[in-house]
């Protein structure tokens, strides 16, 4: 498993809720993990938001996922449900593929229309048809 760098981030950003007064500054502490970050792999774990997010440069893996290709890939997960996320920011290649762990109980509940979901091993291996090669992002519904 790749070493992880905790960070505690604020973020800050000014509203203006009455025009005739000074703006109201609020600041949230970002609960975010760093779990790549070099010339192949860039990737963060949102805590607050049970929330993976990760860019692939090239085939590889990194905390269970496997990128077939290279492509970009999110996932969101709930007590019942992920939500998997993938695109092809370059808009070069005819498809992307990556193998999720599966979730005991999970089945397809939804998909969009260019994606192929199979089963390799204890994996999804999830496909997307990305010939239109439009940068376009393409999501599959995971749940019980």
């Amino acid at each position: 498993m790749a070493k992880s760098l905790q960070t505690n981030l604020t973020a800050t950003s000014f509203y203006q809720g009455n025009p005739s007064k000074q703006p109201k500054l609020t600041a949230k502490k970002i609960d975010v993990e760093i779990r790549a970050n070099n010339l192949n792999q860039q990737a963060v774990f949102d805590k607050s938001q049970n929330l993976w997010i990760a860019n692939f440069r090239q085939a590889s893996t990194l905390n269970g996922i496997v990128a077939q290709t290279r492509g970009s890939i999110m996932i969101r997960k709930s007590a019942t449900l992920q939500k998997v996320t993938l695109a092809d920011p370059s808009m070069e290649q005819n498809k992307i593929v990556f193998l999720v762990p599966k979730v005991t109980g999970h089945k397809v509940k939804s998909k969009s229309p260019e994606v192929s979901v199979t089963t390799s091993g204890k994996n999804w291996r999830i496909q997307v048809n990305t010939s239109a090669k439009n940068g376009k992002s393409f999501s599959v519904n995971f749940g019980k």
